[in-house]
């Protein structure tokens, strides 16, 4: 459902107000209280210089370049032999005429170093690039008494995280119509309970 907005004046915040309403596909911006004599009767378009703001991207591509390792490489479950493929860096782009508006990169590796040898953040790394930018990063670290003794102890922070999207999001499927069910379909799912006394 749309809902109907009436702006309250179109200065410095209101402005702002505006241009957020008309960009979101669940507002209507239906009226506008202009507290000068000069805007009454004009466009809040042309009071707030919009350009109305709607975009649908032209295409999504996906890219990927592989890195290998200088030496053998002995993982436990398996080997990776001197030469061969031990890291990857990939990215998902939608783009608009050409231009990239949205990207999701991630880079994995196997090997301590790589050929050629990325540059790797630790956990999520978030940014919009706007007026303001916003950046934000997201480390994922094992709780005080996490015990740890080698690398394979370490992984299990990795493993829980795998799981427990898929196990949080099972009474939304539950609850969902029939069929196959994504991401956007679901509620947002939301581990509960699930507090250590």
């Amino acid at each position: 459902m749309t809902l109907r907005i009436v702006q309250w004046t179109t200065g410095n915040v209101g402005k702002r107000s505006v241009a957020a309403i008309a960009r979101n596909p669940g507002l209507e911006l239906v009226g506008c209280y202009a507290w000068s004599p000069d805007k009454v009767g004009r466009d809040v378009g042309e009071l707030c210089g919009l350009d109305a703001l709607g975009v649908e991207l032209d295409d999504v591509v996906c890219q990927a370049e592989y890195a290998k390792t200088p030496t053998d490489l002995d993982l436990g479950s398996w080997k990776i032999a001197a030469g061969c493929v031990a890291g990857i860096a990939g990215s998902w782009q939608g783009r608009v005429n050409g231009r990239t508006l949205v990207e999701l990169n991630f880079r994995w590796k196997k090997a301590p170093t790589l050929e050629p040898d990325w540059a790797i953040e630790d956990g999520w790394v978030i940014e919009v690039q706007g007026l303001p930018s916003v950046r934000t990063k997201v480390n994922f670290l094992p709780p005080p008494d996490f015990k740890v003794t080698q690398l394979a102890d370490f992984m299990v922070l990795g493993h829980i995280m795998t799981a427990m999207p898929a196990i949080n999001a099972i009474p939304a499927v539950v609850a969902a119509r029939p069929g196959i069910v994504s991401y956007p379909d679901l509620t947002l799912p939301l581990p509960r309970g699930l507090v250590r006394p």
